[in-house]
């Protein structure tokens, strides 16, 4: 059976054939079906590409060893997540959406069934080698994303969430001097990491094109301030505009190599501040996943009465400390929560 495995140039051998094209700056250096010879390796090092697609042909195994093969597989891509999940601080990022044994399991053989595919994997398997803290940000990118399209009950969950996972692998071509900067990025660095997402659609040129775009244009903005097709407003694409918050989030909510976190509270409201170029109604749904509401947000209690977020204690934020609307009467959430906050009436002032 033939398949395509990612591969270093320098293990590359005469006879070898290109699984995928080869791009160099969006330039296309060979194509893919290509039987490499030693000139076209010595092309591919000289032009400074370090890895590509080769398709290779799996020996035939007997019904036993592919299913233990297949069995043991699994069992790797479960325990790589829960070491993700070790890393992720997921008590405090993911509020109440990850708080049941339901949601671990839900998330979880999502995340074994993406790894069966074998380019994914090998995908995967090159980001962690080039950049921890990048495979780390898209697997916590694709946990928001099952849980909010669980949430959601959007009907392609799997296209969107290997979309979520996948959407920062064009990475691979930015230098890790660059990705793991501990100050400012020059304007020529800064043009290297935008080119990011149109190296990641050149790679997953054998993906849907959902997943495709996701990793094209996770970075633009409804205002037209994002890259690197400055689209706006609805010439982005729902799910696109899903990714991008959840993008965001992850990345405030993380620690980077020139800052530390933000809290989740501060993060939703910086968030939330950035309405005019980020959709409303998704961050919304986001914090109603979380429990977790911006501060100075205007909520809805259980109870029928509005109030406003006026405090929020970093260590339980699922329990903020609310004004109604007279501005006089104070709201605690009871632990027991016979009250909650039934929906999000305001973002902010």
């Amino acid at each position: 059976m033939e398949m395509i495995r990612m591969s270093n140039t320098k293990n590359l051998r005469e006879g070898d054939v290109l699984g995928r094209d080869a791009y160099r700056d969006h330039s296309l250096v060979l194509k893919k079906g290509t039987k490499l010879t030693n000139q076209h390796i010595k092309r591919l090092k000289s032009f400074g590409i370090e890895t590509v697609q080769i398709f290779f042909t799996m020996t035939p195994k007997n019904d036993a060893h592919l299913k233990k093969e297949v069995e043991n597989e699994e069992e790797q891509a479960k325990e790589e997540f829960f070491h993700c999940l070790t890393k992720l601080n997921v008590e405090k990022r993911y509020g109440r959406a990850f708080n049941s044994n339901r949601a671990f399991r839900f998330t979880e053989s999502l995340f074994v069934k993406l790894l069966q595919n074998q380019s994914t994997r090998s995908l995967l398997k090159q980001l962690k080698d080039h950049d921890y803290f990048t495979y780390l940000h898209s697997v916590d990118v694709f946990i928001l994303g099952s849980l909010i399209g669980n949430h959601l009950d959007i009907d392609h969950l799997e296209e969107f969430t290997l979309g979520c996972l996948l959407h920062d692998v064009g990475n691979l071509n930015v230098p890790t001097d660059i990705l793991l900067k501990p100050t400012s990025l020059t304007d020529e660095e800064r043009i290297i990491i935008q080119r990011h997402p149109l190296d990641g659609s050149l790679l997953l040129s054998d993906y849907s094109s959902l997943v495709r775009n996701l990793t094209k244009a996770h970075h633009e903005k409804l205002d037209g301030s994002g890259y690197p097709n400055k689209l706006t407003g609805d010439y982005i694409p729902p799910d696109v505009q899903m990714l991008t918050i959840l993008d965001i989030y992850s990345a405030l909510t993380s620690t980077r190599s020139y800052r530390k976190s933000f809290s989740v509270p501060m993060a939703l409201e910086m968030l939330a501040r950035d309405t005019h170029a980020i959709n409303e109604s998704y961050l919304i749904e986001l914090c109603t996943l979380l429990e977790i509401y911006p501060l100075y947000s205007t909520v809805q209690l259980s109870s029928g009465e509005k109030a406003k977020v006026v405090d929020l204690d970093d260590k339980i934020p699922s329990f903020p400390v609310m004004l109604d609307t007279t501005e006089i009467r104070i709201h605690l959430l009871p632990m027991n929560r016979k009250i909650w906050i039934d929906r999000i009436v305001k973002l902010s002032d």
